[in-house]
């Protein structure tokens, strides 16, 4: 089963640790791996501004990947 929320952008979350799962096109996938948890504020408005940004889903650390998605970090909101 796929539990989570998915939440609409712009995100504001209360402070926990999360996976961050970003769906997103190829040639983006290479850019999103350079993140990290400093960069959530840019994270959070390039998947606004960005086309190419298919979903950003945020879960409880203990969720599995899923092959759906196709980038995922951890970090502390």
């Amino acid at each position: 089963n796929f539990s989570g929320l998915f939440l609409p952008l712009p995100v504001h979350i209360v402070s926990q640790t999360v996976r961050v799962f970003v769906s997103v096109t190829p040639d983006l996938t290479s850019e999103l791996t350079r993140f990290t948890e400093d960069y959530l504020p840019k994270l959070c408005e390039l998947c606004e501004n960005d086309s190419r940004v298919l979903a950003l889903i945020y879960l409880p650390c203990d969720v599995l990947h899923t092959d759906s998605l196709t980038w995922e970090h951890d970090m502390k909101l």
